[in-house]
């Protein structure tokens, strides 16, 4: 797998975008050869820039599958071995994260102070197809490997401010156009808080849309995820 360059996108660009945090991933089969032990070893490929390392639960393996609804819920799993944790390497500036488990690399972009600001996507990805080659890299010399991909993956979380193109949640259809509340056609008052969710088939079934906007305390918050086969 090689990264193909992309030709200019006909999208609109940003300059002060409210995007709080950008997620490129790659799931894959789980190597059988990944032990716990192979996780201080790949630290030591990134510790130069990563130098801290902090231990999470993993993620749950997930499918996009066509032809069958959307699942949703709770999975139970049984297995007689403890779940490999996930690993977070944080880079020296906190706002870029790897992370790490027998079946996925993540890299993130999180924006943690007000003065901090989105790079793009092209600084984005770049990055984390350079972590993704060292660690493709790193298992086949530690012979367990090559990574069998099955899935990517791209989130973007927006933070979208109240008093910024919205006031009231009444008017969410304002920044939302898909979203909306009738209010002079309701005995309701406007609702409190708003929690929505869609998904949406990419053609030809090459992977599918998530979105979701929740307003959990004040302002709203907008996260797409595109997951492709």
């Amino acid at each position: 797998m090689s990264m193909a360059s992309s030709p200019p996108s006909p999208l609109p660009d940003y300059d002060l975008p409210p995007v709080i945090e950008v997620v490129c991933g790659l799931q894959f089969e789980a190597l059988l050869g990944f032990q716990a032990t192979v996780f201080g070893l790949l630290w030591q490929r990134f510790r130069a820039k990563y130098p801290t390392c902090e231990q999470e639960p993993p993620l749950v393996q997930v499918i996009e599958r066509f032809g069958e609804p959307v699942a949703e819920g709770p999975r139970v799993e049984v297995s007689s071995v403890p779940p490999l944790p996930r690993m977070f390497f944080v880079n020296q500036s906190p706002c870029w994260l790897l992370q790490v488990q027998a079946d996925r690399l993540l890299h993130n972009w999180r924006k943690l102070l007000e003065a901090d600001v989105y790079p793009h996507f092209p600084e984005v990805y770049e990055r984390f197809w350079s972590a993704w080659e060292r660690f493709v890299d790193f298992c086949q010399e530690e012979k367990i490997g090559p990574p069998q991909v099955n899935q990517l993956e791209v989130t973007y979380i927006n933070h979208i401010v109240q008093g910024e193109g919205w006031e009231e949640l009444e008017t969410i259809s304002r920044v939302f156009p898909d979203i909306g509340w009738r209010v002079q056609r309701s005995f309701l008052p406007s609702p409190e808080s708003v929690a929505w969710k869609a998904s949406f088939a990419m053609p030809d079934a090459v992977g599918r849309l998530h979105a979701s906007v929740r307003h959990p305390s004040g302002d709203a918050i907008c996260n797409p995820s595109c997951c492709a086969n």
